[in-house]
């Protein structure tokens, strides 16, 4: 089964800073809750649709009828079941709403409409973005100790929202007689706390610069690389290992969604009192968030 329905339910976990499955609180309005993250590369998208509620657990949302419109097409989602492994490594069933072999355009944009049997309904709008452009300057970096930045140059091609740059090691690692494709990330950050144990700080969400058309550049401390490198050799030490790839993933969300996050992690201004809790939607006559993520995947091959 294709695996990117993991990116809408693993971003309602990231974006909404909780271990809860999708669970949209409000009003006992009876409100249509609509979750959807377009995947520019995926054939596979998916939909999660609730109600507001006033007591846990919400009520799950059978035989709606969901489409979405866009570039010429009507495409109807169809109401079926995965396997979501939560927070605790519990495997629960998620209901939620899939269009098979539906691969979305960049720069189009699309209009999402559910409808209930009671009566409830919702709708909203997303723009697929253009996905991002990067190469590393210098790809010797990776293998010569020369103490230089991993820099690489990006250049994004829709200059919207935020974006976070992954940088990985890839290997393979003998264990119990099988060969295992593994792969460690390489941290932004570390540091020493007061225990005196390292603290790895990984790359977080970074705006776009507003008006963004030129190069961006993204570094890298060779030192942190080489770290990496090297606990990986002691984490297997005694086990035939190769080091295959350095794999990086720049991934761009739309506007919808880094509003989304912001509001959900952003700062708190600790000086104001508050008693309500801000919340974002671009749905109109609902509550939820549609928008789109497209990520850029490059690698770069390693010696042994």
């Amino acid at each position: 089964m294709d695996r990117s329905w993991r990116v809408i339910i693993g971003l309602t976990f990231v974006f909404a800073a909780c271990n809860q499955p999708f669970e949209p609180q409000g009003p006992v309005s009876n409100k249509l809750a609509v979750y959807s993250i377009l995947n520019a590369q995926s054939d596979t998208q998916y939909v999660r649709l609730g109600t507001t509620y006033d007591t846990l657990p919400g009520p799950e949302i059978r035989d709606a009828l969901v489409e979405i419109v866009g570039d010429g097409r009507r495409v109807r989602f169809a109401d079926t079941t995965v396997q979501w492994t939560d927070a605790n490594g519990n495997v629960v069933p998620i209901n939620i709403y899939v269009a098979y072999n539906f691969v979305v355009k960049e720069g189009i944009q699309y209009s999402l409409q559910a409808s209930t049997p009671s009566g409830l309904t919702a709708s909203s709008l997303t723009t697929v973005l253009q996905p991002p452009v990067f190469d590393l300057q210098d790809p010797t970096v990776l293998e010569r100790l020369t103490g230089l930045p991993i820099t690489l140059e990006v250049m994004f091609r829709s200059p919207a929202g935020a974006y976070v740059m992954h940088f990985y090691v890839e290997y393979y690692v003998l264990i119990e007689g099988g060969w295992e494709l593994r792969r460690d990330e390489v941290p932004a950050q570390s540091y020493i706390d007061q225990a005196g144990h390292e603290v790895l700080i990984y790359p977080s969400l970074t705006l776009v610069a507003e008006g963004s058309f030129g190069a961006t550049l993204i570094q890298f401390e060779p030192e942190l690389y080489q770290q990496t490198r090297a606990r990986i050799l002691t984490k297997y030490a005694g086990n035939p290992l190769i080091i295959l790839r350095a794999v990086f993933v720049l991934t761009q969300i739309d506007d919808v969604l880094y509003s989304y996050y912001y509001i959900n992690n952003g700062p708190i201004d600790q000086s104001t009192i508050r008693v309500d809790q801000p919340d974002y939607t671009n749905v109109a006559n609902g509550v939820g968030v549609f928008g789109c993520t497209t990520s850029t995947t490059m690698m770069y091959p390693l010696k042994h």
